[in-house]
């Protein structure tokens, strides 16, 4: 059984994540660590250069050795402009497109690839170090964490063409074909495990954002009436400042007679069923419990008569809400208040002023 667990894990792992929340975390990491990437090697490479031209300006090789350090600058000039609009396209919209993520991580693997094996044959056929295109891989490694179904394939790709290239030179007789065979699986592995490990933070983030998500519903939606309460009106406040809002401070008359008449139970149906063809009525307005039986209704855009037109609709459906054990049609009374909210003090007192009027006309029932 364990074994099983461990190839089903390998398979979604080179599978990749089915969310499409995850996937676009993910992408949106490997591009901005690519982006990063990308200004570093320009950075270094730019002053590379000059020091190289200011040491061996005439040197024989200046030519060849400007043209290699060009070609890296201007890849990851290239990089760090698509990776950009990447970027900002996620941070706009949320998404990153699964498909440019990969076209540009694999373009970018290939050239720095590319540079990194011409670099390096020059330097082999000199009899000097090796070590550009070694770096290029463990930059990789360390910065991007790519899909292992795709790395794998990118770097068996790159190692194979790396040693083709010596072989063609002299047979690769200063090259161990075992060092890279062993170099380009530990790249395949510690690609995988990088992976896996982002892949593993992201479904914990997602967990933690659905988590914090219910939590904050719990808090702010009222149990009963399954419409928000008070601390939502809190949270909400800033979303009306700067806008006209039409607020109705609305209870049920009589609500405390169907509670000792009829019972509790009776009483909240009434609650719910209220708030249902609330919902139904101020569609494009925010609704709360503010407290026992009273409503309270914001609808931002909303001029006094457009208002009262959306009363009246709703009073037909509070008229038409039938509850078999109460033989009577459910009636409210209502304050209404409008104006331009510019600060909180602004809010509190347009909903002073609604709640007053509603319990001036609360007064006048008999």
């Amino acid at each position: 059984m364990k074994n099983m667990s461990y190839i089903n894990a390998i398979i979604r792992l080179f599978r990749g994540p089915s969310d499409q929340k995850i996937a676009n975390a993910i992408n949106a990491a490997n591009v901005r660590n690519l982006r990063r990437f990308s200004l570093v090697i320009i950075l270094l490479e730019t002053v590379s250069i000059i020091l190289y031209m200011a040491v061996n300006l005439s040197s024989p090789e200046l030519f060849q050795t400007v043209c290699s350090i060009s070609f890296c600058i201007i890849s990851c000039v290239l990089v760090e402009i698509i990776s950009g609009r990447l970027i900002m396209e996620y941070d706009s919209t949320g998404v990153i497109s699964n498909r440019s993520t990969i076209v540009l991580v694999t373009v970018s693997y290939l050239l720095m690839s590319i540079w990194g094996i011409i670099v390096d044959a020059r330097h082999y056929s000199a009899g000097e170090q090796m070590m550009t295109f070694y770096i290029v891989q463990f930059c990789f490694v360390c910065f991007v964490a790519v899909r292992p179904k795709i790395d794998s394939f990118l770097i068996a790709l790159s190692f194979v063409t790396f040693y083709t290239v010596l072989w063609r030179i002299d047979g690769a007789a200063g090259l161990q074909p075992l060092n890279v065979i062993v170099f380009s699986i530990i790249a395949i592995f510690g690609n995988a495990i990088k992976y896996s490990t982002l892949l593993e933070t992201e479904q914990n983030n997602a967990k933690i954002r659905e988590l914090n998500q219910y939590l904050q519903q719990e808090v702010t939606i009222d149990d009963l009436t399954k419409v928000k309460n008070r601390k939502a009106l809190r949270n909400d406040m800033d979303h009306f400042l700067g806008k006209n809002i039409c607020v109705i401070m609305a209870d049920i008359d009589h609500f405390k007679k169907y509670n000792d008449t009829y019972g509790h139970l009776t009483g909240d149906k009434v609650l719910s069923r209220t708030a249902e063809v609330s919902e139904e009525a101020f569609k494009n307005g925010d609704i709360y419990r503010y407290g026992g039986d009273e409503f309270l209704f914001i609808l931002p855009g909303c001029t006094d008569e457009e208002c009262r037109q959306e009363i009246q609709r709703w009073n037909l459906l509070v008229s038409e809400i039938k509850i078999s054990e109460i033989g009577e049609q459910i009636k409210f009374s209502y304050g209404l208040s409008s104006g331009v909210i510019n600060s909180y003090d602004d809010f509190r007192t347009i909903l002073k002023t609604a709640d007053d009027r509603l319990y001036t006309a609360k007064g006048k029932i008999k």
